[in-house]
Parts: structure tokens; sequence; C-alpha cells
């Protein structure tokens, strides 16, 4: 099997059935574990704590990866204070990114779980051929920020089985860590944008007759899916200073002191202005009801 490039793989996103496709053809690629995790998800069996959870899916506008990647950069901030929050334990981000020379679909399965030294983020990246190959990539996002040369970041776990399975077909060690990050990194950004405040988000539940034929067919159920409309943010972007108050991405506005200088009506005197959250809705959708097909 030869390494898939940025020219091989399709715009459009994969969705579930593309997917379960793939696993039925024996198309998809990936470590057994990253295989294992796409056989969990098209049967509905992405489990939290042993209890079956409803997945949620967001269906994002086209996105330029510069401002995905800068709304990325805003989550670290997020998460070196502990205020970056996902909307919900199992999310499927599904989107198109516009790369310098390609735009690349991108499917991207989160699970939330609780470790010892903190939340962790179990992260699975999803991509799509033009000959119907899936290609699955694994990595954990330790949720713990660090300084290194190139400034803050976030730790990322690749385990060993995904290294020596992707080694086999990337020619060197760097690339594939950027493959098996890459999902992690996008999630975060996505997150960020999903929660600025003035994007508009439209959820709507999943249909029960077609779920019922696809439950008896052995086919993926639909999931509860949020569209979210990008085009208001882009340009809001586009038109903006990031790090000024005209950018729409939330930012933590750091705590400072503002000086007032002396008037008629008062003597000169400074005020401590505490740190707060800027654009950050943080409560995305409303509580989620589960739905059972009958």
């Amino acid at each position: 099997m030869s390494r898939y490039s940025a020219e091989d793989l399709l715009k459009e996103p994969a969705t579930l059935d593309d997917i379960a496709t793939a696993l039925k053809n024996k198309n998809a690629y990936g470590s057994n574990e990253s295989l294992s995790i796409l056989h969990q998800l098209v049967k509905g069996e992405i489990k939290y704590k042993s209890q079956p959870m409803g997945l949620e899916q967001f269906n994002f506008g086209p996105l330029d990866l510069d401002e995905v990647r800068a709304a990325q950069l805003d989550a670290i901030d997020f998460i070196t204070n502990k205020c970056f929050t996902m909307p919900y334990q199992h999310t499927l981000y599904r989107c198109a990114l516009k790369y310098d020379n390609a735009t690349i679909g991108q499917t991207i399965l989160t699970a939330e779980y609780a470790e010892r030294d903190g939340p962790h983020l179990g992260v699975t990246r999803i991509v799509r051929a033009t000959d119907g190959r899936v290609f699955a990539t694994s990595c954990i996002n330790s949720m713990v920020t660090q300084l290194n040369q190139e400034g803050m970041c976030v730790q990322m776990q690749i385990p060993q089985f995904e290294l020596e399975y992707w080694n086999r077909l990337l020619p060197n060690q760097k690339e594939t860590e950027w493959q098996c990050t890459e999902g992690a990194l996008i999630s975060m950004g996505l997150t960020m944008i999903l929660n600025t405040k003035g994007v508009l988000k439209e959820r709507s539940a999943p249909p029960a007759k077609p779920n019922k034929t696809r439950a008896a067919q052995g086919r993926p159920l639909l999931p509860y899916t949020t569209r979210v409309y990008t085009a208001v943010y882009n340009q809001a972007v586009q038109s903006g200073v990031p790090g000024t108050h005209a950018s729409p991405r939330p930012h933590i506005r750091r705590a400072h002191v503002r000086h007032y200088p002396k008037t008629e009506r008062h003597e000169a005197y400074v005020l401590p202005i505490a740190a707060m959250l800027v654009n950050w809705d943080g409560k995305p959708l409303q509580p989620r009801q589960e739905y059972i097909v009958k």
C-alpha cells in the first residue's frame, strides 16, 4: 500500500456511511486500534465509563487553515488558564479546510476521558481518498501546555502502535508526527470557533423513520447534527485585526491596570481590571435529549 498525498484526498469530509463502506470493503487503513475506533463509531458503540453515549456531529462551513491555526493558538491560552471546554464528551467534527494548495475534508472524532493527572482527549482524524480509501490516525491530547523553543504548545501523545504503523508508510518521523497530531490541533481550533459569540449554530434531531430503517439494515444511525455557519466568522477575521478589540475570536484579556488622569471632578487614580474571557460563548448548545430508535 502506498502513502497518500494531499492530491489524493477529497474535499468533502467523510460521513459515517463512507466510513462504514470503507470498513466493509476492507478499504480503511490505520493501526488496529484506530480501525477498532472506526468500527465502534459506525456501530454506535462509543462509550464513556462503560456507558453508551449519543454522538453529536458538527458540520462546519468552509474554513481556511490559517484561521483554524490562529484559533488553535487561542485554545492553547485557554488550556493554560484551564477554561477550555469541549461541547460534549464525544463529538464528531466535519469540515473542509483550505491548505496552501488543496482543500481537504476532515472528519475528527474526539472522546474526553478522565485520568489521574486531569482530563485527556482521545482524537481520531479520518480523511478520504478519491479511490474510496479511508485513512485514520489517532493521538492523545493531554490538555497540558508547556513552553519549548517555539513557544507555548500542547502536549500530544502518539501511541507506539500508531507510530509503528505510520512509520512504515510515511518517509520520516516528523511527517508521521504531523499526520497523527493534525486532528487534535484542528479540533482545538474548531472548538474555539464553535464557542465564538455570534457564530450561528443550527441544531437538528435525527429523523426517527430513516433511523429506524437504517437500524434494520445495520447502517450507522444519523446523530444529532449542528450546522455551524462560518461565513460571518470568516468575514470578521479577514476584516478584524487579531489581538485587538476588532478580533472576533475568543481570547483572554489579561489583567491590567488602567490609569485615569486628573480631571476637574477627581484626582488621578489607577483601577485594576481583572482578567476576563472575551467573545467566549462556552455553551454552544442546549442540553442534549437522548434518542432511542424503536
